[in-house]
C-alpha cells in the first residue's frame, strides 16, 4: 500500500528546479504537436512569445486579452484561500460580463456617476455563481 508522507522541509533546489522542469516539459510535448502539424517549433514558438511584443498595438493586445482571464484566476485563488472551492470562474465571469453590458450600454449616454453601475450590477450578478448550492429540504 502506498503512504503519503508529509516532508519536514522542501530543498532548496526544488522551489526553482519544478517549475524550470515543467515548462521544458511543456515546449517538449507541444514541440511535438506542432511537429505532427507539419510546423517548425522554433517559428511556432517565436510566434506565441516573441512576436506579441514586438509592437505597442500587439502588446496592448495581449494586455486587453490577458486581463479577464487574469481576474477570473485572482477570484479563484481569492476564493481558495478564503476556504471555499471556486471552480464556476467562467460562468461568473460571462455573468458579469453579460449584466454589465446590459446596465452598461444604456448608461453610456449618462453622466459620469452613472459609470460604477455596471461594475456594480455586474458584481451582484456573478457573485451569486460562487455561492455553494442549498441543500434539499428533507422529504417528508
Amino acid at each position: 500500500m502506498i503512504r503519503f508522507q508529509q516532508r519536514a522541509s522542501t530543498p532548496p533546489g526544488f522551489l526553482v528546479a519544478m517549475p524550470v522542469a515543467a515548462v521544458v516539459v511543456t515546449f517538449v510535448l507541444s514541440a511535438g504537436i506542432v511537429i505532427a502539424a507539419g510546423a517548425n517549433p522554433v517559428d511556432a514558438y517565436r510566434d506565441f512569445l516573441i512576436t506579441p511584443l514586438q509592437s505597442a498595438f500587439a502588446l496592448l493586445e495581449v494586455l486587453v486579452s490577458m486581463t479577464p482571464i487574469l481576474l477570473a484566476g485572482l477570484a479563484v485563488a481569492y476564493a481558495f484561500r478564503a476556504g471555499y472551492w471556486n471552480i464556476g470562474a467562467e460562468g461568473q465571469f460571462y455573468a458579469g460580463a453579460i449584466a454589465a453590458t446590459w446596465v452598461g450600454l444604456p448608461a453610456a449616454a449618462l453622466p459620469v456617476p452613472a459609470a460604477p453601475r455596471p461594475a456594480i450590477r455586474s458584481a451582484r450578478s456573478s457573485g451569486p455563481g460562487g455561492l455553494p448550492p442549498r441543500r434539499p429540504a428533507p422529504a417528508r
